[in-house]
């Protein structure tokens, strides 16, 4: 053997030895000398709050354990302190320059915050190392002596929206303090998704005040809340939120809300709006008085109510669509109130008051129900009470004055959607209606609650025929034109079954109409294979205020990114999207 290489085998070996030497002083010490009493600890494992997660595995809302490491320098043996720099800066990453930097006074201070798990216990092994090789200097405490060492405690959780703003406010929200759901799914599922079930880990504790993991100790362990699976597509959420964000200042719009909805089972694919927020990213006190628009923003729906009001005549055997109906050339009078059109015409058919949106044709229809009956029939659509959508705080609206309802003007202004308020939610489940054979079903944003080797689907509520098939059919045609050419001929796509109806109301302010409006188009898109119902609402557009050129467009990027998506089926024709 040369002499070069009989040198580098003899460093070898001496860097070796002193390998093990280093080692064997570390691990020198028995567990027994590990505390200087028989002290227990006693620590609590609380539960984890369950993971909130979208159709396609997406986990939008999840909770961790965190923990902080600490250290008093002045327990660190001056001999020992360059010894406990390097072995620390080892296992954090931290350079020797800034923990020195750190490690001044006589004040305990913590090295690092919010570690995770893995992390922790890792901390915890270099404690236990840490104080076999007598790093700290004993304390003298009521007589005896104690090493305090290296310290690895657990902080508070964290509840991490992993996505930001995406999906809120729906997703919700969770207080800090004690986290518990505040709005949104986190509050509606609460007692699914928390738990109070905590477990807890007793045993020896070192001079650290960890305790001593290789030793006997008593153990419970805990239950976390259960998972949340949703029926909503995080991607499909995504871009529709991208679509709606486009749109707002093209519209100088306050909000846009928008809903895609699974019309066989009420399945919520996506539920977006353009004004959301990053939990945690707020001011202190704001996400308790920010609004679920959706579902809390209570309007008068306009022109939208058309639809509702004549099939309620239809399915009551008193209008056949394709009677004749006085135009009036566009003005009537009832009283001393003049309703107008926009189309003006001397004869309509009573569809045609559906299709080109003629309060005129309304008002005359609508003389034809009694008031407990129009009242009744608009209760039946979900008018007046919840939605039943699973979000906290839900606001019914409410439902026209039955008294009032017995006057000529208040029938007719009711038939064209004023008088009455509802949410935005409400009006979908009510032309959902429509395209699912006269049947309601309730629209749910979540489809499961789950855990390891469990799960449980959401009950779906009770289904409820609304309507004769025969009067749904009647009113999908009567839609169908509307998009063909009627008002919502801007939503038209070629190789799709497309329906709906425009609305563009006044809003109220201080009990007056001002000149500002909501539009809105609820309708629905099929391809023979699957069946959708889509509703937009644009609040207080200012660029333009009419539907058609508001929310028929917003509808109409929503179907194409639908079919893009390949969740419609477009002709091989028509399969070219932009």
């Amino acid at each position: 053997m040369n002499s070069k290489a009989s040198k580098i085998l003899g460093l070898f070996v001496i860097f070796a030895l002193g390998f093990l030497i280093f080692m064997a002083r570390v691990f020198d010490v028995t567990t027994s000398d590990r505390f200087q009493t028989n002290a227990i600890k006693k620590e609590i494992d609380s539960p984890l709050r369950g993971e909130i997660v979208s159709s396609d595995g997406y986990k939008a809302a999840i909770s961790q354990k965190t923990y902080s490491i600490a250290v008093n320098p002045e327990n660190i043996k001056p001999g020992q302190f360059d010894l406990f720099v390097k072995l620390f800066c080892v296992y954090s990453g931290i350079s020797e320059k800034d923990l020195k930097a750190i490690l001044v006074g006589d004040k305990r201070v913590v090295l690092l915050d919010s570690v995770d798990g893995r992390s922790a216990r890792n901390f915890r092994q270099l404690s236990s190392s840490l104080d076999k090789m007598k790093i700290f200097t004993p304390k003298k405490v009521g007589g005896k002596y104690f090493r305090y060492g290296l310290e690895v405690f657990e902080n508070e959780f964290l509840r991490n929206y992993s996505y930001d703003d995406l999906f809120q406010p729906v997703l919700g929200y969770v207080k800090a303090e004690d986290m518990q759901g505040l709005v949104g799914l986190e509050h509606y599922y609460e007692k699914y998704i928390s738990s109070d079930k905590a477990g807890f880990v007793q045993g020896y504790k070192d001079v650290g005040g960890n305790l001593i993991l290789n030793t006997k100790l008593d153990r419970t362990l805990r239950s976390d809340g259960l998972n949340l699976k949703l029926n909503v597509s995080f991607k499909l959420q995504k871009q529709i939120e991208q679509i709606l964000d486009r749109y707002k200042p093209a519209l100088d719009a306050e909000e846009i809300m928008a809903c895609v909805m699974d019309t066989k089972t009420g399945r919520v694919l996506a539920l977006a709006s353009s004004n959301r927020y990053i939990p945690y990213n707020v001011a202190k006190g704001a996400v308790s008085s920010m609004m679920i628009n959706p579902v809390q923003y209570v309007y008068e729906p306009g022109s939208t109510l058309k639809p509702i009001v004549f099939s309620i005549l239809l399915e009551g055997g008193k209008l056949n669509q394709f009677e004749t109906l006085n135009g009036f050339n566009g003005q009537m009078r009832i009283g001393t109130k003049v309703i107008t059109d926009e189309h003006k015409s001397a004869t309509m058919t009573a569809e045609d008051a559906i299709v080109f949106s003629s309060n005129i044709g309304m008002a005359q229809i609508a003389q034809r129900l009694g008031s407990d009956e129009y009242a009744d029939g608009l209760k039946k659509f979900g008018f007046g009470k919840k939605s039943g959508v699973d979000i906290s705080y839900e606001l019914k609206g409410d439902l026209p004055n039955r008294a009032a309802l017995s006057t000529e003007i208040y029938k007719a202004t009711v038939s064209y959607g004023y008088g009455m308020r509802a949410n935005f939610m409400q009006i979908m489940a009510a032309y959902n209606i429509f395209n699912n054979d006269g049947v309601f079903v309730t629209p749910k944003i979540a489809n499961s609650i789950y855990a390891d080797g469990f799960e449980q689907k959401i009950t779906p509520d009770e289904l409820k025929q609304v309507i004769s098939e025969t009067t749904a059919a009647k009113m999908k045609g009567i839609l169908k034109r509307v998009v063909e050419k009627g008002t919502g001929t801007g939503a038209k796509i070629d190789g799709l079954e497309l329906g709906g109806k425009t609305g563009t109301a006044h809003i109220a302010k201080n009990g007056v109409y001002a000149k500002n409006f909501n539009s809105s188009f609820f309708g629905f898109a099929n391809d023979g294979r699957s069946h959708y119902t889509v509703g937009v609402l644009v609040v207080d557009p200012k660029k333009a205020h009419f539907a058609s050129m508001t929310a028929v467009p917003v509808f109409k990027d929503i179907v194409l990114r639908l079919a893009k998506d390949e969740l419609l089926k477009l002709p091989v024709s028509q399969q070219t999207l932009p």
